[in-house]
């Protein structure tokens, strides 16, 4: 057989004694040593011929033995219908040798060169959890003949890439702002879990809208492979108002008809000035930080930051010392002769 490659044959039942000679012949065949005994060792099939001689009587004999060679094979056949991968969604893929031959009389044995068996090395089910060539030897329990087969793990545990595009800060003007995650291929190709402070619009998908600062964390998930990846940001605000002071510089009388306004004291620099009214007054300039009223009552200085849009109000009372005379009624009497 394949696990037996020599034999001893032997004539134990032969006349024995100080007389006797023996002598093996092989047709065909091939006696190794031992020839000329009763327990020869041969390593070839055939038909093998024991001569018993007495040499006191020169009587021979002999005798025959058939000796024949079983060299079946096995089979070794690893099922292949499956996904033959392991990912993070199938961490562990099981090796299918069971349908080697022959069914019921075989041993297994697997090996790999630089994956991982987790279980079953001696089975005809093997538990793998790393991509990799496995072969799996399977020996006949018969003859002690062996196949050969081998089949290749993919392997896919690539992490997916979370790199975000830069956050706008929060402001007065934007109360809230969208932010934005690029995953390293088709978006619609992967799943969103977006987590942080506040109410979150849209936390499963990867641009969600946010409305307070804070530091947001994401988890993203490829679908494919099942692995995920997370990374978190901050997200900033700057709701800082300006300062606005509003101050009246005089009073409306007979002899001045208008009075100065000033936001003298207010932010500067990257703002804008609104002069407004609830009375009837003209205001000669409304965005200068220094104007003109004519008329008396209550103004209000708007200062608005350019940058984040918050806004500041105050508001001054111009007074009237004394008002103008906008008109005057008179009668005229004409004199006549009883009334000169």
């Amino acid at each position: 057989t394949c696990a037996r490659t020599s034999l001893e044959i032997n004539g134990l039942g032969s006349t024995t004694g100080p007389d006797i000679l023996y002598q093996w012949t092989a047709f065909p065949g091939n006696i190794v040593n031992g020839g000329n005994s009763l327990t020869p060792e041969i390593d070839q099939p055939g038909t093998y011929i024991l001569q018993v001689t007495d040499t006191g009587s020169l009587c021979i004999v002999s005798d025959t033995v058939l000796v024949t060679m079983d060299l079946e094979q096995p089979g070794a056949l690893i099922d292949q219908g499956q996904n033959l991968i392991v990912d993070c969604n199938n961490p562990q893929l099981v090796l299918d040798g069971s349908p080697s031959l022959p069914i019921g009389n075989a041993t297994y044995q697997w090996a790999t060169q630089n994956g991982h068996i987790v279980s079953g090395i001696n089975s005809a089910l093997l538990t793998v959890d790393s991509g990799i060539v496995y072969t799996l030897t399977v020996t006949h329990g018969r003859t002690g003949c062996t196949d050969t087969e081998s089949v290749n793990v993919a392997e896919d545990f690539a992490l997916p890439t979370v790199v975000f595009a830069l956050p706008p800060v929060l402001t007065c003007e934007n109360a809230a702002v969208q932010l934005e995650v690029f995953p390293p291929g088709n978006p619609a190709d992967y799943s969103y879990q977006w987590g942080g402070p506040g109410v979150i619009v849209d936390p499963t998908s990867p641009t969600p809208t946010v409305s307070q600062q804070g530091n947001y964390h994401v988890t993203v998930t490829d679908l494919t492979n099942g692995c995920e990846n997370s990374n978190s940001l901050a997200v900033l605000q700057n709701k800082v108002p300006p300062t606005a002071k509003a101050e009246a510089l005089g009073l409306i009388d007979c002899y001045n008809l208008s009075a100065q306004v000033s936001g003298e004291g207010s932010s500067t620099g990257n703002v804008t000035y609104l002069w407004s009214t609830t009375g009837n007054g003209t205001i000669a300039t409304p965005n200068s930080i220094l104007t003109s009223v004519n008329a008396p009552g209550t103004y209000f200085l708007t200062v608005t930051r350019l940058d984040n849009g918050c806004t500041a109000v105050d508001s001054t009372l111009v007074a009237a010392s004394s008002l103008p005379i906008e008109g005057a009624l008179f009668t005229l009497d004409h004199p006549d002769c009883v009334d000169p």
